[in-house]
């Protein structure tokens, strides 16, 4: 046949012949790796980070091909076919057969949105309890837990409302177990100051003089 496949490396001799007048011709060949493509298969998949700005994300490699064992060569150094302990960002991994054959993989590890929050504030009026923080959230993993401070004050849901005045604080923790603290946040009380002014009043005594 004019193809042989599946053989070892070696050296190989041919000889063609012509149907029509009987001629030959004979060559050969050294290899130095089989007469067959390697046939590697990489499938990288990825395990995303759970918290913005972390490092516990992870790729695994899925290899075939006719020439086992293979070898990893990471980006990171490490040459396993799983890696851990990760941030985000894009690796590369370099495969190698039995054979010498290479294949170059790249995988991206992603991270969740960090938590970020805004408010709106409505101040206490007079030393009533009337003030209200609405806080908007975004990012990270919902549903979220909410746990706010101030002084002996506590509360547990998303919006406050009917608060004294005062500086309060949120810790939200999302469903990664994600934690994120808020700056302060100001209720401002509108006191209505009250001012006494002390008028002096003269009185004027008649005398009256007996004569």
């Amino acid at each position: 046949t004019r193809l042989i496949s599946n053989i070892p490396a070696g050296t190989y001799s041919v000889t063609t012949t012509a149907n029509a007048s009987g001629c030959t011709a004979t060559t050969s060949i050294t290899t130095t790796q089989a007469f067959v493509n390697s046939f590697l298969v990489v499938t990288p998949a990825a395990t995303p980070l759970t918290c913005f700005g972390g490092n516990n994300g992870s790729v695994s490699l899925s290899v075939s091909g006719m020439f086992p064992p293979f070898t990893y060569q990471w980006s990171t150094g490490a040459t396993t076919q799983v890696i851990n302990n990760l941030t985000a960002g894009i690796y590369f991994v370099t495969i190698t057969d039995a054979n010498g054959c290479t294949v170059v993989r790249g995988q991206d590890v992603l991270q969740p949105a960090a938590i970020a929050t805004n408010w709106q504030v409505t101040p206490a009026i007079c030393t009533v309890n009337s003030g209200a923080i609405f806080l908007n959230v975004t990012g990270g993993a919902p549903p979220y837990t909410f746990t706010w401070a101030s002084g002996p004050f506590t509360g547990t849901t998303q919006n406050l409302n009917g608060i004294p005045g005062g500086t309060y604080k949120v810790t939200i923790v999302d469903a990664n177990d994600c934690t994120y603290v808020s700056p302060d946040i100001v209720v401002q009380s509108s006191v209505m100051a009250v001012s006494i002014e002390t008028l002096s009043t003269q009185c004027n005594s008649a005398k009256s003089e007996e004569r």
